[in-house]
């Protein structure tokens, strides 16, 4: 490597005085920008501000002298230093750089560092992230069954780490090992991995000068799953895939009544589409939205129009059963909303409370709305306590569409083993009926009393049975 020569340093500034003209002077060194330098001389009428001058001129070549010295020792390397450089420069003069150099590489991986280091704790970049989603629902650029689907995995996601966790210092394997461990279906695993891809994808879009990561470690886990780790796959065994739960008659006629007699009624709409018309309760949420969706409830002709509504979007005419009738009158006579009133921000403890609370024991939905409400209120439970509230949590997860699984399987039997009918009452494939609402009833003649249950007349909300 080439080693620059010495560069001669500057002369020290003299004073003089100069007798043919009477006054005092100085001459100095100044750099002309071509390694040498020109000696100027300045005049002065009294020696007082000539050595002024000179001392002004000593300190700035003596500064002059010490960054040229500390130029010429930066560019010398020792011999560890030259041996990297040449292994360095060895690496680099395999890869395609058309107009790149060294230094420039150097910078990049400089950069990723300082973005690695710097970037801020993952619990507060997800929460930035999720905030700026929530004003999209506002701004109605995003639907609100999406955002409390993004929000609740990436809140899960973020359990799997501690709140010191920064977002340059997650590693592909661990997305893989928080991936590991789920026991969801596939298409569930991966829509997890779809979401928090779209996260890491925000946070290091190339284009936003603010990014906090260079790289989205997302794509090394797509890899890795492409290359068929039967270890550690997306598929899901065989024998550790659950079947869809369904309401028995029974368990759907206690739900139902208790939705009728709860908060006023408030749940009733939304438990009445889901369990006598199969709609998914995306399709609810934005059909109670419509500005008059009784237009598309014909009572008289018995058919529920959907037109675009839910996470499908897609258009159907649902036929409605008789009891669905009888229902659907109740509610509108009793002026009660389709869906109840849903928090567009944070967790919806008023629809939790309900689920608790109709899908299982009394005794169990008593004691977990207690420990939920202890958990908000920043009150720590025991690892019993939090033992207990996961296996309760997993049971309502498993009955998150329990209320159109049941319509699905009711259906079926109705139209008398019908796949190709009750596929297109639900707005679904057959591979998705298969896989989901194809239940058994504890006895095929149970369908004749579920299509039976129809409303009690009330005055105002009542306390009802609680399932067993």
């Amino acid at each position: 490597m080439h080693i620059p020569k010495r560069k001669k340093p500057a002369n020290a500034p003299s004073l003089f005085f100069w007798k043919t003209k009477s006054k005092w002077a100085v001459d100095y060194d100044v750099d002309d920008g071509k390694g040498s330098f020109r000696r100027p001389r300045k005049i002065f009428a009294t020696e007082a501000e000539a050595k002024a001058f000179l001392e002004e001129q000593k300190r700035e070549t003596k500064k002059q002298n010490r960054l040229a010295r500390q130029e010429r020792e930066q560019k010398i390397l020792t011999p560890p230093q030259l041996v990297q450089a040449k292994a360095a420069f060895a690496i680099f003069d395999q890869i395609p750089h058309p107009g790149k150099s060294l230094v420039e590489a150097v910078e990049v991986y400089r950069n990723y560092l300082r973005l690695k280091v710097d970037s801020p704790y993952l619990k507060d970049s997800i929460g930035v992230f999720l905030s700026r989603k929530s004003k999209a629902v506002e701004q109605g650029e995003l639907s609100y069954q999406s955002y409390r689907t993004l929000y609740q995995r990436l809140k899960n996601f973020l359990k799997f780490f501690d709140d010191k966790k920064k977002v340059g210092e997650v590693t592909a394997q661990e997305i893989i090992d928080w991936l590991d461990a789920k026991t969801a279906l596939p298409s569930t695993r991966n829509n997890y991995l779809d979401d928090v891809s779209t996260y890491f994808r925000d946070v290091s879009h190339p284009d936003d000068p603010n990014r906090e990561i260079n790289v989205n470690p997302v794509g090394q886990v797509r890899l890795h799953y492409q290359r068929g780790n039967a270890k550690k796959s997306l598929r899901t065994p065989k024998d550790k895939r659950k079947t869809p739960h369904i309401l028995q008659v029974e368990d759907a006629e206690r739900v139902v009544r208790f939705a009728q007699g709860y908060a006023n009624g408030e749940f009733l709409g939304f438990t009445v589409l889901g369990m006598f018309c199969g709609m998914r309760p995306s399709e609810v949420y934005d059909f109670s939205k419509l500005p008059n969706p009784w237009q598309c409830i014909r009572l008289a002709e018995k058919i529920l129009v959907l037109n675009e509504v839910g996470k499908i979007g897609d258009r159907r005419n649902v036929t409605l059963q008789d009891n669905a009738v009888r229902w659907l009158e109740y509610i509108q006579n009793h002026q009660l909303p389709l869906c109840y009133k849903f928090k567009s921000k944070g967790s919806d403890y008023n629809r939790s409370k309900f689920r608790a609370m109709a899908f299982l024991p009394k005794e169990d939905a008593e004691t977990l709305i207690t420990l939920r409400n202890r958990y908000r209120s920043k009150t720590g439970m025991t690892p019993e306590e939090k033992e207990f509230c996961m296996k309760q949590n997993e049971t309502l997860a498993e009955r998150q569409d329990v209320l159109r699984h049941t319509f699905g399987t009711m259906y079926y039997y109705l139209s008398d083993y019908n796949a190709d009918k009750t596929v297109s009452q639900m707005g679904n494939s057959q591979r998705i009926f298969v896989k989901h609402y194809r239940g058994l009833l504890a006895h095929p003649d149970d369908q004749k009393r579920f299509w039976a249950i129809v409303p009690e007349e009330r005055e105002g909300p009542q306390s009802t049975p609680q399932p067993s």
